[in-house]
């Protein structure tokens, strides 16, 4: 009698742990692949959890370049400067990723210190694994 309760602690038990494992389960990483309109650029965009933070945040990757990213429940919002580390922030070039959750449409803006602006709009699609 105390193994087969012991068998049915461990299975509930069991069950309640894979319960518990699924309900985080939303913390896996949001791979992406944007494509510009004019097919020019290609980039890769990985957006995480970051583990170590108490209030749950987001950081993300795009082309390897660590970014903030700010989740609304239309889109990602991803930022990160370009320039040396010794220069200041407005010396810097200020990269703004905004990303349409729902259809996936991406546009970008570099906001130079010159003046001269650019701006590129494309499409992000998920990236699925081939296996």
């Amino acid at each position: 009698m105390k193994k087969f309760f012991y068998t049915l602690l461990v299975l509930v038990l069991g069950l309640l742990l894979i319960n518990s494992v699924s309900a985080k389960d939303d913390s896996k990483n949001i791979n992406l692949t944007c494509i510009s309109n004019d097919k020019s650029m290609t980039q890769t965009v990985i957006i995480f959890r970051d583990k170590s933070s108490k209030l749950n945040k987001k950081i993300g990757f795009v082309n390897g370049n660590i970014v903030t990213v700010d989740e609304t429940a239309a889109s990602y919002i991803l930022k990160h400067e370009i320039g040396p580390e010794e220069s200041t922030k407005e010396e810097k070039i200020q990269v703004t990723h905004v990303i349409n959750r729902t259809t996936g449409v991406k546009s970008e803006s570099w906001i130079v210190p010159n003046g001269k602006n650019v701006f590129y709009s494309g499409k992000c699609q998920l990236v699925k694994p081939k296996f």
